[in-house]
């Protein structure tokens, strides 16, 4: 298996994310996007990067399906189904 730099794992996660957001329709809701770069930048604070500074990114996609999922560079796109958005919207979360 060939060794993948950090750099380079940027660049595929930069790569893939721009092609998700070509393919997922964005929530367009930035309340629940500034709450999720809150709770992820929470969650990856504590991860062991080895020092490595990823440009970690969090962004909602409208979709059916509630999931999530993480592109290799610190890109994660979470997927809120639209009745689970319209909640997420109207609620302050901390």
């Amino acid at each position: 298996m060939e060794h993948v730099s950090p750099l380079q794992d940027v660049e595929l996660g930069k790569k893939a994310a721009l092609d998700a957001a070509k393919q997922l329709p964005s929530c367009n809701a930035p309340k629940v996007d500034a709450y999720l770069t809150q709770l992820g930048m929470r969650l990856a604070s504590k991860l062991p990067t080895g020092g490595v500074q990823y440009p970690f990114e969090f962004h909602c996609v409208n979709d059916k399906a509630i999931n999530a999922f993480a592109l290799p560079g610190g890109y994660v796109l979470s997927i809120a189904a639209s009745s689970k958005l319209r909640t997420m919207k109207g609620s302050s979360r901390r």
